[in-house]
């Protein structure tokens, strides 16, 4: 079901979030996808690009996997990898799920890491295509904002490498790629079963494009 509709930002979530005094810092982008996230029943997920880890342990801390077993942070930079084992350690005790980090690219990684296929991913790319967007200063912010390790078209080919038949995926990109994703998402076998669309303001410009796709499935 193709849908639009409002989020509420879950701000109470993330107060005590660690994440690095410089370079990237996550915006409320990352609530609003950890809020799109519908992952009941499913045991093993991961987080691609987590940063400091807010989209996944959001999604935790609201409810969105509640029968998550293994849960994994995917996340090749340096800069976050402190911040990310402090956040995973103190949501760690507020979980049933095992929290995971791999230090690794995830166009490196195999279903092997995971201990077996995935179940659900969520993942929130660089916004920017490599040759797009305004550059960055700080390697970090720009490796987060612009696609300086993988373009959208290979993390979709990785994702349908990962997940399990039947697993899912919810993608969040600016409304501008809508169709770009959307596309990419069918040529690799996915079927979305959820977009939604977040305004700037009411009656203002799209912004957002979030979707939630099925790997093997027709979209119901």
């Amino acid at each position: 079901m193709i849908t639009t509709a409002p989020h509420q930002p879950l701000f109470d979530a993330v107060e005590n979030f660690h994440q690095p005094e410089n370079g990237y810092r996550f915006s409320t982008d990352s609530i609003l996808l950890a809020d799109f996230v519908r992952a009941e029943g499913l045991a093993r997920l991961a987080d691609f690009g987590a940063g400091c880890g807010v989209v996944g342990l959001c999604a935790l801390e609201k409810g969105r996997a509640p029968q998550a077993r293994h849960f994994f942070f995917v996340e090749q930079g340096a800069d976050f990898q402190d911040s990310l084992a402090k956040n995973a350690a103190l949501y760690q005790k507020r979980t049933t799920a095992k929290l995971h980090i791999l230090h690794s690219d995830w166009r490196d990684v195999t279903p092997d890491d995971f201990g077996g296929p995935l179940d659900y991913v969520m993942v929130n790319p660089p916004y920017f295509t490599l040759h797009s967007g305004r550059p960055s200063r700080h390697p970090s912010a720009d490796a987060a904002r612009r696609e300086r390790h993988g373009s959208l078209a290979e993390l979709l080919q990785t994702l349908a490498r990962l997940l399990a038949p039947g697993g899912r995926a919810a993608v969040m990109l600016p409304a501008a790629r809508r169709d770009e994703l959307l596309k990419l998402l069918q040529d690799n076998g996915f079927s979305v079963e959820r977009l939604e669309i977040i305004y700037s303001a009411p009656g203002g410009r799209a912004r957002l494009a979030l979707a939630e796709a099925r790997l093997g499935a027709a979209a119901r």
